[in-house]
């Protein structure tokens, strides 16, 4: 099994041939181009939807082949996908408990959370002059987000194959009612939306202990809403609190092995 990040939560999973394309987003209005490999996104044998934001869902049509690649998404999701105008044929209404295969893969959904912003994220985009200098686009940004809501409808999927498991998350919280499985041997993790994320990833690290973590969404995927996450900080606790836990900052377009 190994795993590639090109940016935002979008990764892509491949084991033996089975593909599994996460949360896809190419960033209209980051200063960094996404750029993903035709070979990649070729032969895709099925799209997951951690949470149908606009920033994990809007792009899906670029990848699901017209409706012939399945996207296991919410009720919530496919709703407002008909309401874009999106291709649903290939969508495959999925919610927490659902056990489903896909090409060698297995995958469970579990219920997860999505993060809280905080103040002092509130207070930092509105205060920052490029919020000013970009008020058109930070409205369409916002305009975009509100068209795409959440109905308690954020997942962690877990992922087995090749006698491995990964957990796949799209935000940077967990619902401390449900009991994922721990010791997986990869998770990827986002990071962003509050200013201590370093703390708030440690509670969730400490709780599933992965062998292996790999953040994403640490990127600037929209600014001024979004800036790039200083991931130091978490490298510095994760050595602290997990010393036997690897943790990865990707760069893009680099495969790594589970």
């Amino acid at each position: 099994m190994k795993v590639k990040w090109y940016g935002t939560a979008m990764v892509l999973i491949e084991d033996a041939g089975t593909k599994i394309l996460a949360d896809p987003y190419l960033m209209p209005y980051a200063k960094v181009e996404t750029h993903i490999p035709e070979e990649d996104v070729r032969d895709l044998s099925g799209i997951i939807i951690t949470h149908p934001h606009f920033d994990h869902f809007k792009d899906v049509g670029t990848f699901d082949g017209g409706g012939k690649v399945p996207v296991y998404v919410s009720r919530n999701g496919i709703a407002s996908a008909e309401r874009h105008g999106m291709e649903t044929t290939g969508m495959v209404e999925v919610k927490p408990g659902d056990e489903f295969t896909v090409g060698n893969l297995k995958l469970k959904v579990y219920q997860g959370r999505h993060i809280r912003f905080d103040l002092v994220n509130i207070v930092r985009v509105g205060l920052s002059p490029q919020t000013y200098m970009h008020l058109k686009r930070e409205f369409n940004i916002l305009k975009t987000h509100r068209s795409f809501p959440l109905a308690h409808d954020t997942y962690i999927y877990e992922i087995q194959g090749d006698g491995k498991t990964a957990l796949v998350s799209g935000s940077c919280a967990t619902d401390e009612s449900v009991e994922y499985p721990s010791g997986v041997d990869f998770m990827s993790l986002a990071y962003q939306g509050r200013a201590d994320l370093p703390m708030q990833s440690m509670k969730i690290l400490t709780k599933l202990a992965p062998k292996i973590v790999m953040l994403s969404h640490f990127d600037d995927a929209y600014p001024p809403v979004t800036k790039g996450m200083r991931t130091d900080r978490f490298i510095a606790a994760a050595k602290k609190s997990l010393p036997d836990m690897t943790a990865i900052i990707p760069e893009r377009n680099v495969w790594y092995d589970v």
